[in-house]
């Protein structure tokens, strides 16, 4: 994020903009929301590179709103935990946002336990280690 001053030109009223989140503090930041954005836009870079943010939207148990950029929609799609939107349509963006809120609260919470299942299979320590032990012990 950037700070929060920033944001105060676009005159949104019923937006909050938190500015810069501490990593400490981020966890209990990301369990108060109701949906999580990853609005990546594609670039040189940025459709090759992990997006570390979607690892923690995962483990917060929350459903993720995400740009078609990159792995996101992969992994969205493989956890079944959120709606994917063409990163260059801000309409698409809206319409993504106000699907998710529209949907049912029990689909919401399950999106939210999916992603959560899917950091835990794929993203924990315990896989991390397991799949660097593999990979140093080919041959």
């Amino acid at each position: 994020g950037f700070e929060s001053g920033s944001y105060k030109q676009l005159n949104l009223k019923n937006v909050t903009f938190c500015g810069i989140v501490p990593r400490n503090v981020a966890p209990l930041f990301l369990a108060k929301c109701h949906v999580l954005l990853s609005t990546r836009i594609g670039g040189r870079f940025s459709g090759v590179q992990y997006p570390n943010k979607l690892s923690s939207y995962l483990a917060a148990s929350r459903p993720i709103i995400s740009s078609d950029v990159g792995d996101q929609p992969i992994i969205l799609e493989k956890a079944n935990c959120g709606i994917i939107f063409p990163a260059q349509s801000p309409k698409a963006l809206a319409e993504a946002i106000v699907k998710i809120l529209k949907l049912p609260e029990n689909e919401r919470l399950q999106m939210g336990i999916n992603a959560r299942h899917f950091a835990e299979e794929h993203l924990s320590v315990n896989i991390l280690v397991k799949n660097l032990i593999e990979i140093y012990l080919k041959k």
